[in-house]
């Protein structure tokens, strides 16, 4: 499978969930809220793999 360009990733970061959303590169690239995910280390982990896995490159911020 073909991997997408550059991913945008925000999360709003909170003690027990983060809320994740995810933009797609270029002025009209998608904008897609993933959701709110346990804040763990692990489940962090696990979703920045899937990321990983669809797009070549990831820039994140959170706050």
């Amino acid at each position: 499978m073909k991997k997408l360009g550059e991913a945008f990733i925000g999360i709003d970061a909170a003690k027990a969930r983060n809320a994740v959303a995810v933009a797609d590169e270029g002025r009209d690239g998608e904008i897609r809220y993933l959701g709110e995910f346990d804040a763990s280390p692990e489940a962090m982990r696990r979703l920045v793999q899937r990321l990983a896995a669809k797009y070549d490159r990831l820039h994140f911020c959170y706050g």
